[in-house]
């Protein structure tokens, strides 16, 4: 009986730490950028537009949707540099974005007509 209860324990025990260690090794380790673009005289939504978001460990881009929507849905954790570029309007740089794992960052960016 004695024998049985010990290889039972020691059974969990090693269940309880395999399980810990599938946990530990779902943790993210990237973190997420997401906003909208918008017109800065109307605040209507500008699709189209070419979102670039640098840092030293990455460089990603993107485009807005027609509602004016980008997103950027694993960005390496860093600071970043956030560029806005639509024909007509003026460019916009956000400059120290700064993205962390399992974090999310949401930014509303407003271009002026050129």
């Amino acid at each position: 009986m004695i024998r049985r209860s010990r290889g039972a324990i020691g059974f969990i025990v090693a269940l309880l730490f395999a399980l810990g260690q599938v946990t530990w090794t779902l943790a993210g380790t990237t973190g997420s950028l997401s906003g909208t673009v918008l017109d800065a005289s109307t605040n209507a939504p500008i699709g189209s537009a070419t979102v670039n978001a640098t840092s030293p460990s990455q460089n990603a881009r993107a485009s807005t949707d027609s509602n004016g929507k980008f997103s950027f849905a694993s960005l390496a954790p860093d600071t970043y540099n956030v560029t806005v570029e639509k024909p007509g309007f003026q460019t916009q740089v956000i400059t120290g974005v700064t993205i962390q794992a399992d974090q999310a960052q949401t930014y509303s960016v407003n271009l002026p007509k050129t």
